[in-house]
């Protein structure tokens, strides 16, 4: 550290980034948390997560004399990683759903169960492998859109997604006063998969099935209709660390209870919901929570780093001059070859955890795919009344920089910091190969379908325009059926022909209303002959 001081002080121009002395103190934070990690991940850490003793004691953690903590009466727990969420009422006889739903989805919170694959097995009975769901974080982009950025992790393969919440209304079932049951849903996409489940009040945990993704004409992604997996996920908390598959119910209860918080929360909440909204649950999100930025920190600081102390080729050759053998760092050392003091500040880092610091620039990959599929899906979702409408909206996205230039600009700036890793890998860790080609060809794949997302909403159809293709259905039709559907485009037993409206096309060709609008709000051209329906609004 003192070479690295004495480098500093010798042009004042270094003095500017002081990142550099903060990289270390950062590194050395994320080496203590990911041990720390490592220790107790699983483990109930008793003191250590009741006592906010996280980053050398720096973790919020207020103690309360209500019946919630200070999380739960409207704080916001110093915006490290939380959200404001409503107040749960001091009278309530239970949590409404969306508390529960801020509290299950806060940042750091992690869901761990299995996730069911039918005739996987030898004996085509299916496999039920670990699945894992952790909250990263909640955030606001330019446009004021909500988030939640997750991860979801099975089969050694995990990709970062945004989930979805929601709490809906489900007629079919309504209580003794006649008002309909609410529900929890969620919903979340990777690049082959779409997971939808709902929350089970009973069993206290998230269940629902895997849909594939599969792309229909010009790029546009759909779910299958049939469900290829089934999944069910618990909300790891203080009492329960992992998943409680195979409990029975009444050893269960008996665990909570035993464990419970009944000194703090309110006694006629259930003994879930006081486990959920314990500060020992919220202690152990907001740490891991700390440990994800941790790491994303120390990568934004090597990166910064490798920028400020511009490294070259001659750098890297010294470096291989340095080193009498081939292969780690821990060989030994050519004492002929002089190191400058650069060189020096660089050979510091040969103790990183090179192989930590890639995996994390892989899931900031990830998370970029995840960002290239949401702003995919949000496009996707746009549809405009007039043609001057879909010119503002797209300057909107323009001027927030969530356009094509700026994601181009990010997956550049991702690969210069992989390019970075790499080269830190090339010098200390030769004997160690690391493949990152998938997430290669995930970044292309999910850029090919923002671009082609771009392309749609840039030259989809007004709405307004659609009144122009508006006539009756008549009897003339009838032996005519809808191309999209291949359904007849009035059934015989249709009496008032007035009451059946149909689109026709410039090019003739005659479709059902709702067949036609969901084609050409993907497609401003005809199915049939493909007549391009724009330079008819030109």
């Amino acid at each position: 550290m003192r070479t690295l001081e004495r480098w500093l002080a010798d042009d004042p121009r270094r003095r500017q980034p002081s990142l550099l002395m903060t990289f270390f103190r950062d590194l050395a934070k994320c080496d203590e948390i990911m041990k720390a990690m490592r220790d107790g991940e699983g483990m109930r850490r008793g003191k250590d997560y009741a006592g906010g003793r996280i980053m050398e004691g720096q973790m919020s953690n207020t103690t309360t004399t209500g019946p919630y903590s200070s999380r739960y009466e409207g704080d916001a727990m110093d915006g490290r990683g939380s959200v404001n969420s409503p107040a749960v009422p001091r009278n309530a006889t239970t949590i409404s759903l969306e508390v529960l739903m801020d509290a299950l989805f806060r940042p750091g919170m992690k869901f761990a169960g299995r996730i069911f694959i039918p005739g996987t097995a030898a004996s085509e009975g299916g496999t039920n492998a670990p699945y894992e769901l952790t909250i990263l974080h909640r955030g606001t982009d330019a446009l004021g859109n909500e988030f939640i950025l997750a991860t979801h992790r099975a089969h050694d393969d995990e990709q970062a997604v945004h989930v979805r919440v929601k709490v809906v209304d489900v007629e079919e079932h309504r209580d003794k006063d006649g008002d309909a049951a609410r529900r929890l849903e969620v919903e979340y996409a990777d690049g082959e998969t779409v997971c939808r489940g709902m929350w089970n009040s009973t069993s206290f945990r998230l269940e629902g099935r895997v849909h594939q993704r599969i792309q229909i004409n010009d790029g546009v992604f759909h779910s299958s209709d049939s469900a290829t997996h089934v999944f069910t996920l618990y909300p790891c908390t203080y009492c329960f660390h992992v998943d409680r598959e195979g409990m029975d119910s009444a050893a269960l209860v008996r665990r909570l209870e035993a464990a419970g918080d009944s000194d703090v929360m309110h006694p006629s909440l259930s003994p879930f919901e006081q486990d959920m909204l314990s500060r020992d649950t919220r202690a152990i999100a907001d740490y891991r929570s700390r440990t994800q930025n941790a790491k994303l920190e120390c990568l934004h600081r090597y990166d910064e780093l490798c920028q400020q102390i511009n490294i070259t080729s001659h750098d890297i050759r010294v470096f291989n001059q340095y080193y009498e053998k081939e292969g780690s760092c821990s060989a030994h050392t050519n004492a002929n070859v002089h190191l400058d003091e650069k060189q020096q500040i660089l050979l510091k880092l040969r103790n990183c955890d090179w192989a930590e610091m890639l995996v994390e620039t892989i899931m900031l990959g990830e998370r970029l795919c995840a960002e290239f599929r949401r702003r995919s899906s949000m496009l996707d979702d746009l549809s405009f009344d007039t043609s001057e409408d879909r010119e503002r909206v797209m300057d909107r996205w323009r001027v927030a920089r969530m356009d094509l230039a700026a994601a181009h600009a990010s997956w550049d700036d991702w690969m210069t910091k992989l390019q970075r890793v790499f080269m830190g890998i090339f010098i200390f860790e030769k004997h160690k190969v690391h493949p990152a080609s998938q997430i290669h060809r995930r970044l292309f794949l999910n850029f090919e379908c923002l671009d082609g997302a771009f392309r749609r909403a840039s030259m989809r159809m007004p709405r307004r325009d659609f009144s122009n293709y508006d006539i009756p259905c008549t009897r003339e039709l009838m032996d005519h059926a809808c191309i999209i559907c291949q359904s007849p485009l009035l059934d015989s037993d249709d009496i008032d022909e007035t009451a059946s409206r149909v689109y026709k096309l410039p090019c003739s060709h005659v479709f059902h209303k709702d067949c036609a609008k969901t084609w050409l709000h993907d497609h401003p051209s005809c199915p049939v002959c493909r007549y391009n329906l724009t330079k008819n609004t030109m």
